[in-house]
């Protein structure tokens, strides 16, 4: 409990640092200066590799953690706890994939929708 309590000390930390380093940029740079309006492509083409990204690590960790309640399903040998857990495990990383999955494909439908492509 200790041990949460302190990283969580930690976390509080950093936060507060970074936050004190924004609030100092700001007021020593007062006003931005005008810059290049961003288009509606910008703003979906960086949604669209933030999510490309995202969905990777995620069908990573998926594959990652089907493989390894594989081994453990095999190291378990004849004991019907760990056996249990494995397949739990198992059972799990496909749950995961599946929402991967499904994740990246409501956001293609939702980025075909607003870019209108659809509808063309």
């Amino acid at each position: 409990m200790k041990n949460k309590k302190n990283i969580m000390l930690g976390v509080l930390a950093v936060a507060v640092v970074v936050l004190a380093g924004a609030v100092n940029f700001v007021s020593a740079y007062g006003e931005l200066p005008e810059g290049i309006p961003v288009t509606l492509g910008e703003v979906e083409a960086i949604i669209h590799t933030i999510a490309v990204f995202l969905i990777l690590i995620g069908g990573v960790l998926a594959v990652i953690f089907i493989i390894l309640a594989g081994v453990k399903y095999m190291y378990a040998g004849s004991d019907s706890a760990k056996v249990g857990e494995a397949q739990t495990m198992l059972k799990n990383g496909v749950i995961g994939a599946a929402i991967v999955m499904g994740v990246g494909v409501i956001i293609q439908t939702i980025a075909v929708l607003v870019n209108r492509d659809f509808f063309r």
